[in-house]
């Protein structure tokens, strides 16, 4: 599979495979709010306390929207749960104060808005991160089977056994991931680009 800088795609006007956003805000009119500004294809989670965020927090969240003002537990408590699981979810991080998102938050936050939100601001930031994790779930997918792919191939596989037919799934399953890679790095723009290599070089 070739992902290099050189031979990525143009990006193309299609949207990436619909996973649930969450929204974790103290205000449900500001989640209300929020739920409308979604892409189409994002399907809205809501929480109105951290620890709810917690719980409705799942492995096939893409993107985490926690504001400071979150109750029970802080969003920087929040994160650092979600950031603890294998999701491969984005976080946002929504504030009053900008001056605020640089100070130590950059391990736990993905990115971060200040009030006031503008609908195109948030919009973007979401199918952004959405695009990211999109990509680092179907990422995920092919490492853990690449490694599946090594284990057999380091085995003696007897033609119609278990271990053989399973091989043949495998390849085939990996073929349709990287096509599927190729499809979600097709959609990044720039700055999608700069943060999946900022992650890699960090």
């Amino acid at each position: 599979m070739t992902l290099g800088v050189e031979s990525m795609p143009t990006p193309a006007q299609q949207h990436p495979p619909a996973r649930p956003v969450l929204i974790a805000h103290p205000d449900s009119d500001t989640v209300s709010q929020y739920d409308g500004w979604l892409p189409d294809y994002c399907t809205a989670q809501s929480a109105l306390c951290g620890r709810e965020a917690i719980e409705k927090h799942t492995a096939e969240t893409s993107v985490a929207i926690l504001d400071e003002g979150l109750a029970e537990c802080c969003a920087e408590e929040v994160a650092a749960k979600i950031c603890g699981t294998e999701a491969s979810t984005k976080i946002l991080s929504t504030r009053t104060d900008p001056s605020q998102s640089a100070a130590g938050k950059r391990s736990v936050f993905d990115d971060t808005l200040a009030s006031p939100i503008a609908e195109a601001d948030f919009r973007s930031t979401v199918e952004s991160l959405h695009r990211r994790a999109t990509y680092d779930k179907l990422l995920g997918e092919y490492y853990t089977l690449a490694r599946e792919r090594a284990t057999l191939e380091s085995k003696t596989l007897t033609p119609g056994s278990q271990e053989a037919v399973r091989y043949t799934e495998v390849i085939s399953e990996l073929a349709e991931l990287e096509a599927a890679l190729e499809r979600a790095l097709a959609d990044f723009d720039d700055a999608d680009y700069r943060a999946v290599f900022e992650v890699v070089l960090a």
